[in-house]
Parts: structure tokens; sequence; C-alpha cells
């Protein structure tokens, strides 16, 4: 889904941040259900992929 926008899309988790662009990045971050995550974003389109991308990642738990 990160792939769809333009902007920089990263996940930060334990002190880490990982691209979110990246299957391999996400599956290496090691996060599972009920982890906190932060989401960080930057670039043209980064409100809409900040807000796209954590609805979808609310509606999974």
């Amino acid at each position: 889904m990160a792939t769809e926008y333009k902007s920089e899309i990263k996940i930060c988790f334990r002190n880490k941040e990982f691209s979110a662009k990246s299957i391999l990045g996400i599956l290496s971050a090691c996060v599972q259900q009920d982890d906190e995550i932060t989401l960080v974003c930057s670039g043209a389109d980064e409100e809409e992929a900040c807000e796209a991308i954590a609805s979808f990642i609310e509606s999974q738990t």
C-alpha cells in the first residue's frame, strides 16, 4: 500500500526505522499485534499517505 504514494514512509519501532515500502523492511521490524509503532511520512502526499496507512493498520487489529 505504501508504494502507491510518492512520500517517504517509515515505521519506527524499538528505536529503529524501517521502510514501509519494503516488505523485507516491514518483516525485519518484527512488529506483533498490540505493539505500538510510529508512522512517519514525509513528502508531497504525506498527509494522505499517513492517514490511509494508519487507517489500514488500525483496521487490522
